[in-house]
């Protein structure tokens, strides 16, 4: 089966999941692994350098997004990454980080890629801005903002969970926002030219020969 490496690119806090296409047109997709890889600044009392305590975080993910590819085999992958508005100087360091990352994962093991930003992630999900912000009329500032951010999370955490079929081992993780970011990026692209091609070519596939098939005999799958 076609599988697609769903990410939530972060630093600090990175989402992966790995979604199995289903074997049949109309079933739902699977979520087969899903992982929450976080990466702690370390302690300037140890006398590290800023530049290699990043260096050490990045080996950090580096190394489990190379366990999960050899071990899952996906074909593609789709990242959700914010647009490039950040919170300081550090904050666009990071997310600078986090992007070079997933484009390098991708170019190693031969990756299609595709890129979502969280507005396209949240939208996928049903998201309604205006519905959200009449909830909350009366409310102003940060409490207002915080509580629309949590709804968009809550929104792509309960959509997720039914656009998918879940592992059992994973099903917990489903209430993780990085997790379940990464599994709604996959569902954000779902109409993008990588996820139309791996159901251009699984359909292609149920139509393909048996070896023993000829045109029209028994060997073809209508």
């Amino acid at each position: 089966m076609a599988r697609v490496l769903g990410v939530d690119a972060g630093f600090a806090d990175l989402g992966v999941v790995v979604v199995e296409a289903p074997p049949r047109e109309g079933e739902a997709w699977r979520v087969v692994y899903a992982e929450h890889v976080e990466t702690k600044k370390g302690s300037r009392k140890r006398g590290v350098r800023v530049a290699d305590d990043d260096a050490e975080r990045i080996a950090v993910i580096l190394r489990r997004f190379h366990a999960v590819v050899t071990e899952w085999g996906p074909v593609g992958l789709v990242a959700e990454l914010p647009p490039g508005s950040s919170k300081g100087a550090r904050a666009a360091h990071a997310l600078g980080i986090a992007k070079g990352i997933v484009v390098a994962v991708g170019e190693r093991y031969g990756l299609p890629s595709e890129w979502v930003t969280p507005l396209e992630v949240k939208r996928a999900a049903g998201w309604n801005p205006p519905r959200v912000v009449k909830a909350l009329k009366g409310k102003k500032g940060k409490k207002a903002k915080a509580e629309k951010a949590r709804a968009g999370k809550v929104a792509v955490q309960r959509f997720v969970r039914g656009a998918f079929a879940w592992a059992p081992e994973f099903d917990g993780l489903v209430g993780n926002e990085h997790v379940a970011d990464a599994a709604g990026a996959v569902c954000a692209a779902m109409n993008g030219t990588l996820m139309r091609s791996l159901r251009a070519a699984r359909i292609a596939q149920e139509r393909t020969f048996s070896p023993s098939g000829s045109p029209g005999g028994p060997g073809m799958i209508k």
